[in-house]
This record gives C-alpha cells, sequence and structure tokens, in this order.
C-alpha cells in the first residue's frame, strides 16, 4: 500500500488564525483508495522546518508528498524556494500560465497600468521547479507542480481552499491517484441518545465475532457516538452486518455517513405532512436555524418565539407566574406549557419546547449548568424529557441540547406517525 504524507505551510495554521481544511478535506478523499497516511503536519513559513520536513519525508519513502501553502508573491511565501534549494532545482517560469495570467489581467483593465512590482508579482506566481510539470489554477494566480524525486512524487498547491480543492479534484486524482487500487467500502453508523460504554457494550460481541472480516470503530463527540465500518475481508458483506448491527442499536440509529439529525428529522416531517412550532429559552434559536437550514423547510416549519425571560415565558406563552416561581423556568412544568402553547399558538400538529441552563454561571445545586428539559405537544399529549449535561461550555451545552430536542422529536414522530 503506498504511503501519503500532507504537509500544510503557514504561520496562520499554527497561530490560530487560520483552520487547516485542506488536509482533513484531504485526507477524507484519500480514504477512497488504498493509500495509507502516514504523516500529516502543520509547518510555519521557517526554511530549516520545512526542510528538515522534506528531509524525513525522502528517508521514509513516502510516496506522495502533498505540500501546501506558501505560493504567494510575498516575503514570507517561501514554499519554491525551499524546495528549490532542498531538491537542488533551479526555478523556471512557465510561460504558459504566465501568459494566461497577463491576458486575464488585461481583461480586467490593469495591465496597461501594470508596473515593474506587478509584472513581478505575476512572474512568481508562473514559476515551478524545472523538471516538474505545472498543476493548472483555474480560480486563482499560484500555479502548482507535481514532480518526481527519489521514490517519492510531489504535489506543490497553493493553501487557497477553493484552489486547491479544484485542482486536486480536477488534475491531482484523474491523472496520478485514479488508478491506484480503490479501498474497501466504509460505512458510518450515526447514532444518538446514548454513550459511548453502552453502545458498546450492546455491539462488543458482533464486534469479537467479526474482527478478522471487519474493522469497526467507535467514535464518540458531544452530540453523539458513530460507529465506522471498514471490510477487511472482501468476501464479507458490509450490508449483512450492518443490519445485524441494527438490530442490537435499534432506535439510537438515525443515519449513515453524511447524514445529520436535522435533516432527517425534515424529511420525516415533510413525508407525514406535519407542522411544528418552536419555543426556545436556553438555545436562544439554534433548533430553528437547524430546521430552517433545510430545503422545504417552509413545508412544516410555522414559526417560534425565543422565550429567554420569564415575562416573554408568561406573557406570550402563557406560562403562569405561580408555575415559574415554584418550580423554576427549568423544570418539566414549565418546558410542558411551552410546548402546548406555542403549538396552540401557532396552530400546528407539534409544539417542541426546550429551557435549560446553558452555562458558564446561573448554575445550583439543585439545578446544575448543563441541566435541561424538553417538552414536546403532539397528538393531543404533552411530554418531557430532563437531560444533564456534565460539561461547562456555553457554546457545547446548546449544541448538545439543541441536539436532544431534535432525538426527541424524531423518537416521538416514530412512535406517533411510523
Amino acid at each position: 500500500m503506498k504511503t501519503v504524507a500532507i504537509i500544510a505551510i503557514g504561520d496562520e495554521l499554527l497561530n490560530g488564525f487560520t483552520i487547516d481544511s485542506n488536509s482533513h478535506w484531504l485526507k477524507e478523499c484519500i480514504h477512497n483508495f488504498k493509500l495509507s497516511i502516514c504523516r500529516s503536519v502543520n509547518i510555519p513559513d521557517n526554511e530549516k522546518l520545512i526542510m528538515s520536513e522534506l528531509d524525513f519525508c525522502i528517508k521514509n519513502n513516502i510516496d506522495y508528498i502533498f505540500i501546501s501553502g506558501g505560493l504567494g508573491p510575498t516575503h514570507d511565501d517561501i514554499t519554491k524556494d525551499t524546495l528549490s534549494l532542498f531538491l537542488k532545482l533551479p526555478i523556471v517560469i512557465n510561460d504558459v500560465h504566465l501568459s494566461l495570467l497577463k491576458k486575464k489581467f488585461s481583461k480586467l483593465k490593469i495591465q496597461e497600468k501594470m508596473n515593474n512590482s506587478a509584472e513581478s508579482m505575476l512572474s512568481s506566481q508562473a514559476e515551478i521547479l524545472e523538471g516538474f510539470d505545472p498543476i493548472p489554477n483555474k480560480i486563482g494566480t499560484a500555479l502548482g507542480m507535481t514532480g518526481e524525486y527519489a521514490n517519492s512524487r510531489f504535489f506543490v498547491l497553493p493553501g487557497v481552499p477553493k484552489e486547491y480543492k479544484d485542482m486536486i479534484t480536477n488534475h491531482v486524482i484523474p491523472y496520478f491517484i485514479s488508478s491506484e487500487p480503490r479501498s474497501n467500502p466504509l460505512l458510518t453508523i450515526k447514532t444518538t441518545g446514548i454513550t459511548e460504554s453502552s453502545l458498546f457494550d450492546i455491539i462488543k460481541q458482533i464486534i469479537y465475532n467479526n474482527k478478522n472480516k471487519f474493522k469497526f470503530s467507535i467514535l464518540p463527540h458531544f452530540t453523539g457516538v458513530n460507529i465506522r465500518i471498514a471490510q477487511i475481508d472482501n468476501d464479507s458483506c458490509l450490508d449483512e452486518i450492518k443490519n445485524e448491527l441494527l438490530k442490537k442499536i435499534g432506535k439510537f440509529c438515525y443515519g449513515y455517513n453524511d447524514d445529520l439529525l436535522e435533516k432527517e428529522v425534515c424529511k420525516m416531517m415533510l413525508n407525514h405532512d406535519l407542522t411544528i412550532s418552536v419555543a426556545e429559552s436556553c438555545t436562544g434559536g439554534l433548533i430553528s436555524k437547524q430546521l430552517t437550514d433545510n430545503p422545504g423547510s417552509s413545508n412544516f416549519i410555522v414559526g417560534g418565539v425565543i422565550a429567554y425571560s420569564n415575562d416573554i415565558k408568561n406573557k406570550f406563552l402563557h406560562v403562569p407566574e405561580y408555575i415559574l416561581s415554584q418550580y423554576g423556568a427549568v423544570s418539566s412544568n414549565v418546558a410542558e406549557i411551552m410546548a402546548e402553547n406555542v403549538a396552540t399558538l401557532y396552530e400546528t400538529d407539534i409544539g417542541l419546547s426546550i429551557t435549560g441552563i446553558a452555562g458558564p454561571t446561573g448554575g445550583s445545586a439543585d439545578k446544575p449548568i448543563g441541566l435541561y428539559y424538553v417538552g414536546i405537544f403532539i397528538k393531543g399529549q404533552v411530554h418531557s424529557e430532563m437531560y444533564q449535561s456534565k460539561i461547562n461550555d456555553r457554546k457545547i451545552n446548546r449544541e448538545i441540547s439543541s441536539m436532544t430536542a431534535l432525538n426527541l422529536l424524531r423518537l416521538k414522530i416514530k412512535e406517533n406517525y411510523e
């Protein structure tokens, strides 16, 4: 199996100003082929460190070396110069690309105003190493390049995500990678509402019984747990193991691979011709946003209320003051009244509500940070569930609680309409 190294160059990647989305995207692309990613690093615009990394890759006979960043025209773009020094290859101008750049700038009516500095900038964007082949850049200005040295093939690309992805998708993969053997099938089963340990306990016997046929990975995150299955044995059937797992997992599974819970809920709403309204306190509109992010949501979501204060809960959702006083805003009583009354207010089939304490302050011994209640009014009945997150992070608690609310909605639709 051929090996791959991914090197992303740039000070901005290390100081937190820019997220390295390119490397993550490339890893997903490579997983479609029988290629082994043995190294992925972010390094600064530093000649010594770049050369050290290149030396490591060459000495370890890495087959494909992807390098991104540092191809611009400014003083800190040193990738080409460093490669030239390391590989002992001179830098040359690719006349074809330079001509294209000049035509492009001419159409923009910049050519006639171009001074020596601008001419130099264009020339720098058309530079490649002698003996390397150009990788066309149809979006930006910096030319990419590829070439072989020792036992390795280099792919040198700009760091701008749109340019990087376009050049790999339309040039690198078709001409250099597509001939590689395809990897065995992969499947990700997505679950929520169950902990990693509980999920593993349910399916561990299936994992042990099939460990020579499939590789299983349990991947927890704040809003759920994914099960990734990679087929090892070509004679095994991925669908069969999926169905075996689903018999054990049951209601905790909401989708596969790139499925999103909110999208699955939207499909259910549309399939059953249902309408919904939402009353949110601690999530501040996040649930409504997640639902309305999906095309077709105007067919089922009618409206909502962000009832952050007790005054709004009382005046708009008609939660009695004595209920708020006796049980508190974060309670099953309030969640249920909010759900039923928002459905009444907007005349919808379903009313969904949430009230809780996102943090980082506002908790107490009786009602700690991360406590929230989800209420749902459906088929004339009102129901609520209590949940407790153990994380004191406002953003994460909002994401967890909105996911929980959507999952309760999914389960109640299944229970009442399927």
